[in-house]
């Protein structure tokens, strides 16, 4: 798995701060389209009770309003959770760390964590505390980026340059490097997307290549 930023020498208040900066001077979010891609790879079964953990600034859970759901989001930057209260005035919203949950054990029908478990001081920690709060016949949407993006592979091949999203801390990693991370936490992979930024010539090419993916877990 390739790491760019030491995670041994980055704290959480640094990280903490990191983002709400970011979140300060432009928020971080996906293109447009991608929030109800993604909710449509998993829709929710009416009264379902979905949480986004680092939800940044509550793009999924606004493309996820008016589905006679209980919405949830969390994410450590206050500067995030206050643009996402605005945005989905409907959600139950919290300022907490996804390595240390302030939920109950099997509180939720629908998990989503996408693009920001690679950002995370303790992935593994990360992805216990998911399934901890994942009901026993819930899903959990992980969205994690490919070391082998065939963008990337071309990059290095002609300007040496490495994989790079431009955060603090991150990493990168292959399917099956994704996929035993997810299994050590106990998770069960069910399917593998592909995430192309709606490049369709992309997804000609084999899932190994892919700009992201997006896992959809049971617990095991």
């Amino acid at each position: 798995m390739k790491v760019r930023g030491t995670p041994g020498e980055i704290s959480t208040g640094e990280l903490r701060n990191y983002y709400d900066r970011r979140f300060a001077e432009r928020p971080l979010r996906a293109r447009e389209g991608f929030y109800r891609w993604i909710a449509s790879h998993v829709p929710p079964a009416p009264e379902s009770r979905i949480i986004d953990i680092a939800c940044g600034g509550g793009y999924l859970l606004e493309a996820l309003q008016g589905k006679n759901c209980t919405l949830f989001g969390c994410d450590f930057s206050s500067k995030a959770i206050k643009i996402a209260s605005k945005l989905c005035p409907e959600a139950k919203l919290a300022v907490a760390d996804g390595e240390c949950l302030p939920y109950p054990d099997a509180s939720f029908d629908i998990i989503y964590n996408l693009g920001s478990l690679e950002h995370f001081l303790d992935m593994h920690a990360g992805i216990c505390e998911m399934h901890r709060v994942l009901k026993p016949e819930g899903r959990a949407v992980v969205m994690v980026p490919n070391s082998r993006y065939i963008g990337d592979l071309w990059r290095k091949a002609t300007f040496r340059g490495g994989p790079d999203h431009h955060q603090l801390l991150e990493r990168f990693g292959s399917l099956s490097e994704w996929k035993r991370l997810l299994e050590s936490g106990g998770f069960r992979v069910k399917q593998v997307f592909p995430y192309n930024k709606f490049k369709r010539f992309l997804n000609l090419l084999p899932l190994t290549f892919a700009y992201c993916f997006v896992f959809t877990c049971t617990r095991a």
